[in-house]
């Protein structure tokens, strides 16, 4: 399965990744090679500029239930605990159906986390779920995402996880 994230490197300057951008493309990694049959994009705009902007997001395929999820990638105590207090989180939920924080293990606690959200934490001996994200269902996702999903995944602009696509 692919990863769809967009290219943020030149032919002739590669792009170092952040921590943030590193854990981030290690989880949407993660779950490309799940069995469920996942499109996983990363960093991916819902909008225009100023609209919210995944850092891992994830449809399954289906055109009857793609089951949107959002996963926040957090590599700081103070990064999280702003979501929180600002509820940023909550932007994500006319995009998605569940929405996670994922951080490395010993960040964040269950306890912190809102009850309407889930926790991923990555572990030495890999991702897992600390805590499950509560459910709710989207009729659909608005056409605009939608068109926006398609052309990211069949844009050049966007790239496969391991293939760098031809200019």
């Amino acid at each position: 399965m692919a990863v769809i994230r967009q290219k943020k490197e030149t032919p002739h300057r590669p792009k170092v990744l952040s921590a943030h951008d590193a854990l981030a493309h290690d989880l949407a990694a993660y779950l490309a090679q799940r069995q469920d049959y996942r499109i996983v994009f990363e960093n991916i705009s819902m909008g225009g500029p100023g609209n919210v902007r995944p850092d891992v997001y994830v449809l399954h395929k289906s055109y009857t239930c793609p089951c949107p999820i959002t996963y926040e990638i957090k590599i700081s105590r103070s990064d999280f605990l702003s979501d929180i207090r600002t509820q940023k989180w909550r932007e994500y939920r006319p995009y998605s159906e569940c929405i996670y924080f994922a951080t490395v293990e010993g960040l964040i606690s269950t306890d912190e986390v809102p009850d309407e959200c889930g926790l991923l934490l990555k572990k030495k001996s890999g991702w897992r779920t600390a805590k499950k994200a509560a459910h709710s269902t989207l009729d659909s996702l608005p056409i605009t995402v939608a068109s926006k999903l398609v052309q990211a995944a069949a844009s050049n602009r966007h790239t496969a996880l391991g293939h760098r696509e031809e200019e």
